[in-house]
C-alpha cells in the first residue's frame, strides 16, 4: 500500500478484516473467562470475582490499547488514553461497562464525522436528491444523530439492497486472495469497475479501467486519486459549463423562435393563397339547391357548414338557396343526405327510441381530425360519438381511442360553424336571426362591462378648457422678463412644500356600488393593443395573441381593468380618470372590503404602479399605500418563500405565472421605493430564493418577456446593493464599500455579456445598463431624503468617478434621444425614476461640486450635452407628442421638463460658483396650476410644517427636496 496517496485505502481490506477477527477473538476470550470464573471460582457472575473480572477488562482494554493491525481507533491516541483510565475506574468499580460503551460509541460517532469532514467525496457521490450543504451541515450538528446522518448519507449515495451480504462476500473473497496480487486485482476489477449483473464496464470507468490494467504497480488509491482529481477539475468548470448550456439554450430557443415565426410567415403566405382560391368559389355562385334558378349575390342563403368547408379549403362546393321559401323547401333534405350522423347503421338514434335530441344542434359534434384534413364527419349527438368514434378514427385516421378521450377529440357543431363564419365572413348574418336584426334599429356604439363582484359608477372630468388655460400660467410663470421677476414669483407664493394627499375615492352612494360601468369596446380594444406594446419595458403578465377584450373580461377582470388604467394614461388624463376611479374603488372592494388574496390581484396592482404616473403627483401617498398593499399580498400568497422547480413533476400548473409575478413585484417595488422614498421596510430584499426564481423563470420561459425581467430583476438587485455599500453600509469602511462597488461593477459586466442581443439592447434593460453606469461613479452625490450629515462609511465622491459618471449619463442621454417619440409613452414609472435621477444628477454635475474640490464644471457641461438633452426632451428640437388637444402623460411631463430647462439656463446665466445644485429642479410655486388640473380633487394646501426661523425646511422624501431644494436658491443668487 502506497503512503503518498490523498485517499489511502486499505489495498488487503485490513480495517474491515482485522476489526471482524480482533472483535471475534475478543469476544471468544472474554467468554473464555467467564467460563473459567465459573467453572474454578464458583461465582454466580464474572463482576462478583475481583481476579476473573480484572482479567475480562484487560482483555477488553488489549482490543483498543494493544491492538496490533490499523483500526478504526489506531490512530485516535488521545481516545485510547482515556479509555485506558476508564478501563481502570472500571475496575475499581467507579464506573460500570455501559460508561464505557457510551464512550467507544461517541468516538467512533466523532470518528465517522471526521471521515465525512476528510474525504468530502462521499457527500458528493451519487444524486439521491439530498442536498449537500445539508449534509455538512449535519456533520457539525450535534443535535443530529449518528444513525440519521447516516441514513441521510445512504440516501444521498443510493443503498444498495443487499449491500450487507455483499461487503461480507467481498471482503471474504479478499481475505482469501490477500497473498495473491493477480487475483486481487481481478476482484478489483470485477466489484469496481464493472456491472456485476451484466459484466458491462460502468460508465466512464472505462479510462481508469485501462490504466489499472495496463499498470502492474499501480495501486488502487492512486486510481482513486486519479477520480478525485478529475472530479475536482470537472466541479471548477462546472459554473462555466452551466453558463454555456444556459447560453446554448438560449440560442437555440432563439432559433426556434426565428424559425417558428419562418413557418408562421410561410403558413400566413399559404394560407392568403388558399383564401384567395376559397374566395373565387364563395362568390362563385352554383344555381339554387332547389329551383336550380339563379341566385343574388346580394341575398344569398346557404348551407353554413358548406360555406364552412368552402372556406377552410374542403372539397364540397357550396349549397345556396334564392328564397326563404328554396331554403325551407330545400335544407332538411340537404342535410339528411350531405350531413348525415357519421355513425350510419350503429347511430344511437337508431336503436334508442326515447332519446331526446333537443333541436338538433346544440348535441351535434364533429370530429377535429376531420376538421384538420378538411372535411366533415358529424355525429348527431356526444353520446354517439362515444360510441362510434373510435371506430372512425382507427379506420379513418389509422389512430387507437380510449372512450374517456372523445370529448376532448370533437367539437360542438354550432361553436365551430359559428367561429369559422365570424372570422372568414366578418360580415356574416346568422340566418336564425336574420329576421330579429332586420327589426332591430340601429343602436349607439359597442359597449361592455366588466363583472366585478361590487362594481361602482366611473367620475370622469372633462374640463379640459381648465387644463388648457392652466398650461397657459404656467409658461408664462417659467419664463420671467427678469431676475427681479424671478424673484418676486417666487416670494409671491405661499408655498411651504407640500402637496396632500387627495382623497382615495370621490363620494359614492350605497345605490352606486351595484351598478356596472360601461365602457367603449372599440377604445378598450385599442388601449388593450397598445399595453402590448408597454409589456416589453416591464413583461408581469403574458397577454397571448388570442386573447381579447372580451376574453380577459370573462377570465381576468381586474387585470384587464389594470390594462386600461395604465394605457389610457398614454393617451389622455380624461380617460385616464374615467379608468383609474373604477380601477380605485374596485381594488378598494376586493383588497379591503372582500379580503380578496389572489394573483391576479396582484398582477393588477403591479400593473397599475409601473405605469401610474405619480412622478407627477409627487405627494400622493397612494403610491406608497399600493406598494404596501402589494407586498402584503406578495407575502399572503407566499410568493416569497421556496416553493417546487416549475421543471419538477410535483410543481402546480400555475408555478412560472407565481415566479414571473414575484420576480415583477421584486423589480418595480426595489426600483421605485428606492428611487423616491426612504421607506426600507417596503424594499423588496433580493435573496437566494430571488436568484433561483430567476434562473428558473429562464429555464421555463413561456415567451420572450420572461428573459427580459429576469435581466431587470438582475440589474435592480445591483442598484440596490450599489445603493447599500455607497448610502448604508451599516459602519462598514470605505475599503469594504469600494471593494463591494467593485465587485457589482464586474457582476453586470458578466451579466450584459451573457445576454442575447436584442435583449441587451430592448430599451428597459438599456436603460437600467447605463443608469447602473451612472450610479455606480455618481451615486454618492443623490443623497436626496437622507440626513445631510454622511454616515462614517459614506462613499465619498472623487473626481475620476464624477469624470467617469459624467461620460455615463452622456451615454445615457444620448440614448434616450435616440429613441423616438413612440418610446416615452410606454415608459413605466421605474424608467421615469432613473430619467429623473439622472436630470438631478446632470444638474449637480454641471455646477460647482463642495465634496470635489477642483471639479471642471465648464469640462461637465460640454461633455453631458444636459441643455441640448433638455431642450430635445421639452420638444424643441424634436416634438415627442404630435399636435393635438390632448392632454397625456407625456405631455404633462413635457411641461415639467420645461420648468427644468428654465431653471437651469436661469442657474447658468447667474454662474454662483460658490454654491452646488442641491435637489431637483423638478417642481416650484409655479407646478401648482398644472397640478390642480391633473386632478379636480387635487387641491394644494401647506402638506408639512413651515420651517424654522433661519433654518431649512425638513423634508420626508425624495420629491418633497425635489421641489422646495432650489426654490431658496434666489436671493442668494441674485
Amino acid at each position: 500500500m502506497t503512503g503518498s496517496a490523498k485517499y489511502a485505502l486499505p489495498e488487503h481490506w485490513t480495517e474491515l478484516n482485522a476489526a471482524r477477527v480482533h472483535r471475534q477473538q475478543c469476544v471468544d476470550r472474554v467468554n473464555k473467562v467467564k467460563e473459567a470464573c465459573a467453572a474454578e471460582c464458583g461465582k454466580r457472575h464474572v463482576s462478583d470475582c475481583p481476579g476473573c473480572f480484572a482479567k475480562m477488562l484487560d482483555t477488553m482494554r488489549a482490543r483498543y490499547c494493544d491492538a496490533e493491525d490499523r483500526e478504526w481507533f489506531s490512530q485516535r491516541r488521545a481516545f485510547l488514553n482515556e479509555l485506558d483510565m476508564l478501563f481502570a475506574d472500571a475496575k475499581e468499580h467507579k464506573i460500570d461497562l455501559k460508561s464505557i460503551e457510551d464512550q467507544i460509541e461517541s468516538e467512533k460517532e466523532a470518528w465517522y464525522r471526521w471521515v465525512l469532514r476528510m474525504y468530502p467525496m462521499f457527500l458528493t457521490a451519487g444524486d439521491g436528491g439530498v442536498d449537500h450543504d445539508e449534509l455538512r451541515g449535519m456533520l457539525d450538528d450535534p443535535d443530529r444523530s449518528r444513525q440519521e446522518l447516516i441514513e441521510r448519507v445512504w440516501e444521498r449515495v443510493g443503498r444498495p439492497a443487499k449491500w450487507s451480504s455483499d461487503v461480507d462476500t467481498i471482503v471474504d473473497k479478499m481475505a482469501s486472495a490477500q497473498n495473491d496480487a493477480s487475483e486481487l486485482k481481478k476482484l478489483y476489477i470485477s466489484y469496481l469497475f464493472k456491472d456485476r449483473s451484466t459484466g458491462e464496464v460502468l460508465e466512464h470507468a472505462q479510462k481508469y479501467l485501462d490504466a489499472y490494467e495496463a499498470s502492474s504497480t499501480m495501486p488502487l488509491e492512486e486510481v482513486v486519486d486519479r477520480i478525485a482529481q478529475d472530479h475536482r477539475a470537472s466541479m471548477n468548470t462546472q459554473p462555466q459549463r452551466d453558463t454555456h448550456k444556459a447560453r446554448l439554450n438560449e440560442l437555440r430557443r432563439a432559433k426556434m423562435a426565428f424559425e417558428q415565426n419562418r413557418l408562421q410567415a410561410k403558413s400566413r403566405s399559404q394560407a392568403a393563397q388558399v383564401l384567395s382560391a376559397v374566395a373565387e368559389d364563395l362568390y362563385d355562385l352554383p344555381p339554387c339547391a332547389v329551383c336550380e334558378g339563379p341566385v343574388d349575390p346580394k341575398d344569398v342563403r346557404s348551407c353554413s357548414l358548406c360555406q364552412v368547408m368552402t372556406q377552410i379549403g374542403g372539397p364540397k362546393k357550396l349549397t345556396v338557396y334564392c328564397s326563404p321559401e328554396c331554403h325551407h323547401r330545400g335544407q332538411g333534405e340537404h342535410i339528411e343526405r350531405d350531413h348525415d350522423c357519421a355513425g350510419g347503421d350503429d347511430c344511437v338514434q337508431n336503436r334508442d327510441e326515447d332519446v331526446e335530441m333537443d333541436d338538433g344542434v346544440q348535441q351535434t359534434v364533429i370530429c377535429n381530425e376531420c376538421i384538420a384534413a378538411k372535411q366533415a364527419s358529424i355525429y348527431c349527438s356526444e353520446r354517439c360519438a362515444t360510441e362510434n368514434l373510435p371506430r372512425h378514427r382507427e379506420g379513418e385516421h389509422g389512430l387507437k381511442t380510449a372512450a374517456d378521450e372523445v370529448k376532448t377529440l370533437v367539437s360542438p357543431l354550432w361553436e365551430f360553424v359559428g367561429k369559422a363564419l365570424k372570422e372568414g365572413n366578418p360580415g356574416v348574418i346568422d340566418g336564425s336571426h336574420r329576421q330579429q336584426q332586420q327589426q332591430q334599429q340601429p343602436g349607439p356604439s359597442k359597449t361592455f362591462t366588466i363583472d366585478f363582484d361590487v362594481p361602482t359608477l366611473q367620475h370622469v372630468d372633462d374640463n379640459f378648457d381648465a387644463l388648457r388655460d392652466s398650461h397657459e400660467h404656467i409658461i408664462a410663470a417659467m419664463f420671467p422678463a427678469s431676475a427681479d421677476d424671478d424673484s418676486d414669483s417666487f416670494a409671491s407664493h405661499d408655498f411651504t412644500g407640500g402637496f396632500p394627499t387627495p382623497p382615495s375615492t370621490a363620494s359614492h352612494s350605497i345605490e352606486s356600488l351595484h351598478a356596472k360601468p360601461q365602457f367603449n369596446v372599440d377604445s378598450a380594444a385599442s388601449l388593450l393593443a397598445s399595453f402590448r406594446g408597454m409589456l416589453g419595458h416591464f413583461p408581469c403578465v403574458v397577454l397571448k395573441p388570442e386573447e381579447t377584450v372580451a376574453s380577459l373580461a370573462a377570465t381576468r377582470p381586474f387585470v384587464l381593468l389594470a390594462i386600461l388604467a395604465a394605457a389610457s394614461g398614454s393617451r389622455t388624463l380624461q380617460g385616464h380618470t374615467l379608468y383609474d376611479e373604477e380601477f380605485r374603488k374596485v381594488l378598494g372592494l376586493k383588497f379591503v372590503a372582500g379580503g380578496e388574496r389572489s394573483l391576479e390581484l396582484l398582477q393588477g396592482m403591479l400593473i397599475y404602479i409601473a405605469w401610474y404616473p405619480f412622478h407627477l403627483r409627487p405627494k400622493n401617498k397612494q403610491a406608497f399605500q399600493y406598494v404596501r398593499m402589494a407586498g402584503d399580498l406578495t407575502r399572503d400568497l407566499e410568493l416569497d418563500q421556496e416553493m417546487p422547480d416549475p421543471s419538477s413533476p410535483d410543481a402546480p400548473s400555475d408555478q412560472v405565472e407565481k415566479i414571473r409575478t414575484y420576480l415583477a413585484w421584486y423589480y418595480v417595488v426595489s426600483q421605485f421605493m428606492t428611487a423616491w422614498k426612504r421607506m426600507d421596510e417596503l424594499v423588496a430584499p433580493f435573496t437566494s430564493w430571488t436568484a433561483r426564481c430567476c434562473d428558473a423563470l429562464q429555464r421555463c420561459a413561456g415567451v420572450d418577456g420572461d428573459y427580459t425581467l429576469t435581466h431587470l430583476v438582475r440589474l435592480a438587485s445591483f442598484g440596490n446593493a450599489a445603493n447599500t455599500a455607497i448610502h448604508d453600509n451599516r459602519g462598514a469602511g470605505q475599503q469594504q464599500s469600494q471593494l463591494v462597488l467593485l465587485g457589482l461593477e464586474l457582476q453586470h459586466r458578466e451579466l450584459v455579456q451573457g445576454m442575447l442581443p436584442h435583449h441587451a439592447n430592448s430599451v428597459s434593460v438599456k436603460l437600467s445598463q447605463l443608469f447602473f453606469s451612472v450610479y455606480l461613479n455618481g451615486g454618492c452625490l443623490l443623497r436626496l431624503g437622507r440626513s445631510k450629515t454622511a454616515p462614517p462609511g459614506h462613499v465619498r465622491p472623487t473626481t475620476e468617478r464624477l469624470r467617469q459618471c459624467v461620460q455615463s449619463l452622456g451615454s445615457l442621454f444620448g440614448f434616450v434621444t435616440g429613441i423616438g417619440q413612440p418610446t416615452f409613452i410606454l415608459f413605466t414609472i421605474v424608467d421615469w425614476s432613473k430619467l429623473i435621477l439622472a436630470v438631478i444628477l446632470a444638474s449637480q454635475l454641471s455646477f460647482t461640486v463642495p465634496e470635489a474640490p477642483g471639479w471642471d464644471e465648464s469640462w461637465a457641461r460640454g461633455e453631458l450635452g444636459f441643455e441640448a438633452f433638455l431642450s430635445y426632451m421639452c420638444g424643441e428640437e424634436s416634438d415627442l407628442t404630435p399636435a393635438n388637444t390632448r392632454v397625456d402623460v407625456l405631455s404633462a411631463s413635457r411641461v415639467v421638463l420645461r420648468v427644468v430647462k428654465a431653471k437651469y439656463e436661469r442657474r447658468l446665466a447667474l454662474r454662483a460658483a460658490d454654491r452646488s445644485t442641491r435637489g431637483c429642479p423638478m417642481f416650484d410655486s409655479s407646478m401648482e396650476p398644472f397640478i390642480t388640473a391633473w386632478d379636480a380633487n387635487f387641491d394644494i394646501r401647506p402638506a408639512v410644517p413651515p420651517p424654522l426661523v433661519g433654518g431649512q425646511p425638513v423634508f420626508h422624501d425624495l420629491w418633497a427636496t425635489m421641489t422646495l431644494g432650489w426654490a431658496g436658491e434666489k436671493l442668494d443668487e441674485q
